[in-house]
């Protein structure tokens, strides 16, 4: 409290929750730890309908990055007005 009697802060402050709950996070990942229970990153599965088709695959390989908004300023100070 100030030295008026008010509270310095509001009574609607996610504060002491947001601690409470980095708190919990932080002890589940030191017992984890402590357990011997890390898992490593979990890889992702592409099936056959999420794969790339073979010329997308191609050009995101061998085309240099931001060439389609180079193309595309390009394209647009072409136009006519």
């Amino acid at each position: 409290m100030d030295g008026g009697g008010r509270l310095a802060r509001s009574l609607r402050s996610l504060r002491p929750q947001a601690d409470l709950k980095a708190a919990a996070i932080g002890a589940a990942v030191l017992l984890r730890a402590r357990l011997g229970l890390n898992r490593g990153p979990a890889k992702p599965r592409l099936e056959r309908e999420q794969q790339p088709h073979r010329l997308i695959a191609f050009l995101e390989r061998y085309l240099p990055r931001r060439a389609g908004v180079a193309a595309t300023v390009l394209m647009l100070l072409a136009a006519p007005v």
